[in-house]
């Protein structure tokens, strides 16, 4: 990464049930490796060195309610690493279900955040996003934790003031959320 830059992070969802599929998506084998190895392997190749996974046991955070919601955990993940990152860094927040998600796809948006100075994500795609140096915005987003219901990404999005942005239209394919086993066995391995 360019020094003279601020810092931008990874925040890798890998929390949820996994009701419909069965079992953990992130230790589920894809092209020889775990798909959360998978991802973190596409997010470094976006040029991002230091990934954050987050989810329930044996993550790097721990979310502290699991089954929340992905905008809970990444509100909570921030909260976590609050006192112990640079607080102009920004992230880049994605499921470890997209395994279909492009280098390309993440690096567009890291260079469009980094050089409108925004929070975005694509058209009609809440994941992946860049929250542009959030802990600026660290108390409005974590009273979003205080309703006692979990908040949407959309909500998130919105108090980040977080801009779409076209995508290609090419890669459609790339937002493939894998949820079902069905999904998962049609995939290419």
């Amino acid at each position: 990464m360019n020094q003279d830059k601020p810092a931008i992070y990874a925040l890798i969802l890998c929390g949820g049930e996994s009701r419909r599929m069965g079992s953990d998506k992130a230790s589920l084998i894809y092209k020889g490796q775990s798909l959360l190895e998978h991802t973190k392997k596409i997010v470094s190749s976006a040029g991002i060195e230091k990934i954050f996974s987050v989810g329930k046991d044996n993550h790097d955070i721990q979310d502290p309610q699991a089954f929340q919601g992905p905008a809970f955990a990444t509100v909570s993940a921030l909260s976590t690493l609050k006192n112990a990152i640079d607080q102009s860094c920004s992230f880049i927040v994605l499921p470890v279900d997209m395994p279909l998600m492009s280098v390309d796809m993440l690096s567009t948006l890291v260079k469009t955040s980094a050089s409108r100075n925004i929070s975005c994500y694509f058209e009609n795609h809440p994941f992946p996003f860049v929250l542009y140096q959030p802990f600026k915005h660290l108390l409005s987003i974590e009273s979003m934790l205080s309703t006692g219901k979990s908040p949407s990404i959309r909500a998130l999005l919105s108090t980040m003031n977080a801009q779409s942005i076209p995508m290609s239209i090419n890669s459609s394919a790339s937002f493939l959320n894998v949820n079902t086993v069905e999904e998962w066995q049609r995939l290419p391995h």
